[in-house]
């Protein structure tokens, strides 16, 4: 074995414990265990609310996770960029759903100076006018006319019926059949 595969068979240190089913009929003694892992018994089944917590690997919790193993789902906490060591960094990290440890970093701005823009020639594009020309061509329906062009325009009594313009006044009457 090599050094890569010991740390491959190494347990994790921390798991992370997602409840699945609901205590509601279950014996008391699954219910005291999963108050006391910090699962109260409410499940949700919408992602962004279910409750996740983080629990030792150690032989007691392992023993209350035995207990419950068909109410909760275990995953391993894992770092795949390395434990953070920095206080700052705990508080600007996030687990995601894959049970990783991510650290948002925040950006400093540099100490260069940023050069002036350079002047814009009169027929020169720039970016406002073209976001507001687009977001005209989209209130107007244009956007894809250029692609699209129109076969035919009808005209106002292009086809020689007027009663239809008329709010049907000069419909033509017809004799009742009966």
């Amino acid at each position: 074995m090599t050094a890569t595969d010991d740390a491959k068979a190494a347990p994790h240190e921390i798991h992370i414990v997602y409840q699945t089913a609901t205590v509601k009929g279950r014996p008391y003694w699954e219910k005291d265990i999963m108050t006391k892992l910090g699962l109260n018994g409410e499940l949700s089944h919408t992602p962004s609310q279910v409750k996740r917590v983080l629990v030792k690997n150690t032989p007691y919790f392992n023993e209350m996770l035995r207990e419950v193993k068909h109410l909760v789902r275990l995953m391993p906490l894992k770092f795949p960029h390395g434990v953070p060591t920095n206080a700052a960094d705990f508080e600007r990290s996030y687990i995601n759903s894959l049970g990783e440890v991510v650290v948002r970093h925040t950006l400093h701005p540099t100490e260069e100076a940023v050069a002036p823009p350079a002047e814009l020639s009169k027929w020169d594009m720039r970016p406002e006018t073209f976001k507001k020309e687009l977001l005209r061509k989209l209130e107007l329906n244009q956007v894809n006319e250029e692609y699209y062009e129109e076969e035919h325009v009808y005209k106002l009594n292009e086809d020689g019926k007027e009663y239809r313009y008329n709010y049907n006044k000069d419909l033509p009457k017809h004799k009742s059949t009966y």
